[in-house]
């Protein structure tokens, strides 16, 4: 299981790089993800704000960066928020939807 006390070490094995105890990956594509220890916070970019809650990329109107619906993603509070940082590193794909929800 992926916790708090292990993912600094499972990000050293993947290949991001540390600095004032912020771990960061630059991609290729131009994404990145970066996760502050300091402020409990996993950040994702570029985002694209056009696909808020409810709203999802087509083929006719596509995502220029990550997707995300839910805010739960992008903290420390869960476990499951690790495990979609790792999913998202491993996936690679320019268009990824995080923690996706239809808008009520």
């Amino acid at each position: 299981m992926i916790t708090q006390d292990n993912l600094a070490s499972l990000l050293d094995k993947i290949g991001f790089s540390m600095s004032k105890n912020v771990y960061s990956k630059r991609y290729t594509s131009g994404a990145s993800i970066e996760v502050d220890f300091n402020k409990k916070k996993i950040t994702y970019l570029p985002l694209d704000k056009d696909f808020t809650e409810g709203k999802f990329p087509t083929k006719e109107k596509q995502s220029k960066g990550f997707v995300v619906h839910r805010e739960t993603t992008l903290n420390f509070n869960a476990n499951e928020s690790f495990v979609c940082l790792i999913c998202v590193h491993f996936y690679r794909d320019p268009l990824l939807l995080l923690r996706w929800r239809y808008k009520k």
